[in-house]
């Protein structure tokens, strides 16, 4: 039923057997229909005209729940549902997540661009494995520092500046700081199971933290501080690499690099001397001058 123009959803009402019903893309702002509907497991709402979501309040068997793109600002009706696995609120308007503070089962949690500032409610979510907090107005992560299981975390485009609760997140392999206001990085050091790392556009000059993370694929660190380079020559897993409008001038960190298939370092930067990139094998997508 999803992808369609409904918006009277009063016809569900008593269908107490579903378990699964996926409703995205529609015109509902009504769903008062599906508050007996307690075998539910999976429930979608994406992308309606949803603000009142108290009719959820004892679907406690569900386990997925998208309402991603509605105009949801009160979510204290999730409270007791805690079965579930993955949570979707991305894109609405809740500046107050408390109420997930005991959704202790979550292992997917998608809070992007819904305008929250604290995220002390996620300090025990000790279950999640995938966490996005794009684009809100989040300065203080210190809730995060005992969330080992994450392997994913998106904190993109916040106010971030204190990167030390991500010490001992050791499971992570890709994490998203990009247009934050980091300088220091140190607290990356142990996190050796990192593949992806997005930095781009904060006000990075240290990289040595990143000497030691073998396991990096990508790396992005474009519009920062950095002169210094060398950090990098031992990320011999590296097949994508972003160095634009920094302050770099020598690159012969790059010489060992020999999975690297990206690179762009020419723009922003005062390099002269690019032939330590020249016999890099696999090197196809490059702004490196001949």
């Amino acid at each position: 039923m999803d992808s369609n123009q409904i918006s009277d959803i009063s016809a569900l009402a008593n269908l107490t057997s579903l378990t699964y019903l996926n409703l995205e893309f529609n015109q509902i702002s009504d769903i008062r229909a599906l508050e007996n509907l307690t075998s539910l497991t999976t429930l979608y709402l994406e992308i309606n005209q949803i603000s009142d979501i108290s009719a959820l309040a004892n679907l406690t068997s569900l386990d997925t729940l998208g309402l991603d793109s509605n105009q949801i600002s009160d979510i204290s009706a999730l409270a007791n549902l805690t079965s579930l696995d993955t949570l979707g609120l991305n894109s609405n308007q809740i500046s107050d997540i408390s109420a997930l503070a005991n959704l202790t089962s979550l292992t997917n949690l998608y809070l992007a661009e819904i305008q929250i500032s604290d995220i002390s409610a996620l300090a025990n979510l000790t279950s999640l494995t995938n966490l996005i907090l794009a684009e809100n107005q989040i300065s203080d992560i210190s809730a995060l520092a005992n969330l080992t299981s994450l392997t994913y975390l998106n904190l993109a485009e916040n106010q971030i500046s204190d990167i030390s609760a991500l010490a001992n997140l050791t499971s992570l392999t890709t994490l998203y700081l990009k247009i934050n206001q980091i300088s220091d990085i140190s607290a990356l050091a142990n996190l050796t199971s990192l593949t992806k790392l997005y930095f781009e556009e904060n006000q990075i000059g240290d990289i040595s933290a990143l000497a030691n993370l073998t396991s990096l694929t990508y790396l992005n660190l474009e519009f920062n501080q950095i002169s210094d380079i060398s950090a990098l020559a031992n990320l011999t897993s590296l097949t994508t690499l972003y160095l634009w409008n920094n302050q770099i001038s020598d690159i012969n960190a790059v010489h060992n690099l020999i999975n690297l298939g990206t690179l762009f370092v020419a723009r922003g930067n005062t390099i002269t001397d690019y032939s330590p990139a020249y016999d890099l094998p696999n090197l196809v997508n490059t702004d490196i001058p001949h």
